[in-house]
């Protein structure tokens, strides 16, 4: 077997490896989240999402994009693990110090005294996880997933065990707390436990320069990354308070996990996969045509779902106190359809070498993301939430040119391999909206549970049978892909 197709087969086979990580993390955590969401208030939620949005700010420094150069660079060798572990433990001392002494101001910046303790303690985890970032990506380097399964489950069942009876006893916000940094902590303990690679004193500094000069655009695009994913959340938390800003994390929250669950398995294997392919054009094509139909398959019609289920989600999983949570999750779950047909292009961006690209794409965006956040956080959450969905949307014309610049593929040829899936999907909401519009029109009173249950059916029905009609090949294919990595797996 050549060395393309054997990196393609890997990349299959840990499918199920990176899915198992998803399910075993984002089952339990969404069950976490609405058992916790019953117990605490919305403003519990807002005063670790204010600490949330300073310590992701922190972080992108301290590892400075050099994991993923580790990932990325074929010929480095083990030296440069070294180098990276010391100079992220380094940076992340450094940045948690600046993080400790900012957190007054912090705190202030939100009108939230209670967040600046908050602040310094979860601040911690920045120093706790540079002890596993090596390890960690040393086994994403080498596609093997089975290691991260297990860590990824003890830090999605600790927080369990841990969040939920300090919630019951009324410790509050440091429910979330105590589960958080204790789940953190043990995931990387094991990491260190199963990895046979341990830090030397040997620190060879002529490999940084390197290293950094790719780890420099992976660091600038997370930093603009951060404006626009995070800048959200800093002027929701600001303008309408902790109590908005609980509302809007959590509803982002669960429409990342729905969408993590059926995606992220896939999409964490594709860089590690697309930069053992770096030097062959053609099997890296081929697999990017491949991922990009199936990702757009399931991502499409789940954001047009939650877009119709939204307030049925409110009103089955939270109480009165998080009026406002369904409008988030439909606007989002749109906006994360749309955006996730385009999310292989940054990691193939990243793989061929090029991870300018991505912060390019993201300062653009930036300029106009920014002004918007700051106004529209001033019109009150629903509107935002519009706002959010509008500003996202209109990001995708420029990732379209840029698609065709750096990896030659067209707009048309793009749309018309998406065609049956495109079809299908109006189809899907013609049914959808069709249900919605009966609904309001009876003046039986109908329970939120079984309007989600039909919806959700209705709507898979409705999209499925489409496919079927258009192009059963693809879903004959699809259930075959399905096989084969149980069956890699079932051998292995």
């Amino acid at each position: 077997m050549d060395n393309s197709n054997f990196i393609i087969t890997k990349a299959i086979k840990n499918i199920k490896w990176s899915a198992s990580i998803e399910l075993a993390t984002r089952i339990i955590s969404p069950l976490l989240l609405i058992i916790l969401a019953r117990l605490l208030a919305p403003g519990d939620f807002g005063l670790v999402s204010t600490a949330t949005i300073a310590i992701t700010f922190f972080q992108i420094f301290w590892d400075a994009g050099l994991s993923k150069a580790l990932v990325q660079n074929n010929e480095l060798h083990s030296g440069a693990a070294n180098v990276v572990f010391w100079t992220n433990l380094v940076f992340s001392i450094v940045v948690y110090v600046v993080l400790f002494f900012s957190a007054s101001a912090i705190a202030s910046f939100f009108n939230s005294p209670g967040s600046e303790l908050v602040i310094k303690v979860l601040g911690i985890q920045t120093i706790i996880s540079s002890f596993g970032s090596v390890q960690q990506n040393l086994q994403v380097r080498e596609i093997n997933y089975k290691p991260l399964f297990i860590a990824k489950l003890l830090t999605a069942i600790v927080p369990a065990l841990i969040s939920i009876p300090m919630a019951l006893l009324g410790f509050g916000v440091w429910a979330l707390i105590a589960g958080n940094m204790i789940g953190n902590l043990l995931g990387v303990g094991f990491l260190w436990f199963q990895s046979s690679w341990r830090p030397n004193l040997s620190i060879n500094i002529s490999i940084l320069p390197r290293l950094l000069k790719y780890g420099i655009w992976v660091m600038f695009e997370g930093l603009l990354g951060w404006f626009i994913n995070m800048g959200d959340n800093l002027w929701v938390g600001h303008f309408l308070g902790t109590g908005s800003l609980g509302k809007y994390q959590v509803g982002w929250s669960i429409t990342t996990i729905l969408f993590s669950i059926v995606l992220s398995p896939l999409l964490s294997v594709l860089f590690p996969a697309f930069s053992r392919l770096s030097n062959d054009a053609e099997s890296r094509t081929q697999m990017y045509w491949k991922t990009m139909k199936i990702i757009t398959f399931l991502c499409l019609p789940m954001g047009f779902g939650l877009f119709f289920i939204g307030s049925y989600l409110e009103l089955v999983l939270v109480n009165e106190s998080w009026a406002g949570i369904g409008a988030v999750i439909s606007w989002i779950g749109l906006l994360m359809g749309f955006s996730w047909t385009i999310g292989v292009n940054a990691e193939l961006y990243r793989a061929i070498g090029r991870p300018d690209v991505n912060t390019k794409i993201l300062f653009i965006c930036f300029l106009y993301y920014a002004p918007a956040y700051y106004f529209a956080s001033q019109l009150g959450l629903n509107n935002f939430v519009i706002v959010r969905f509008l500003v996202g949307f209109l990001s995708l014309p420029i990732h379209y040119v840029l698609m065709k610049k750096i990896l030659n593929i067209r707009l048309a040829e793009y749309i018309a391999k998406l065609k049956p899936i495109l079809l299908s999907l109006l189809i899907m909401v013609a049914v959808l909206a069709s249900l919605v519009l009966a609904k309001n029109w009876i003046s039986v009173e109908i329970p939120p549970i079984l309007s989600l249950i039909v919806l959700v059916l209705a709507g898979m029905g409705a999209y499925l049978g489409g496919m079927y009609l258009i192009d059963k090949q693809f879903l004959i294919d699809f259930r075959g892909l399905i096989k084969d990595v149980v069956r890699k797996e079932s051998h292995a």
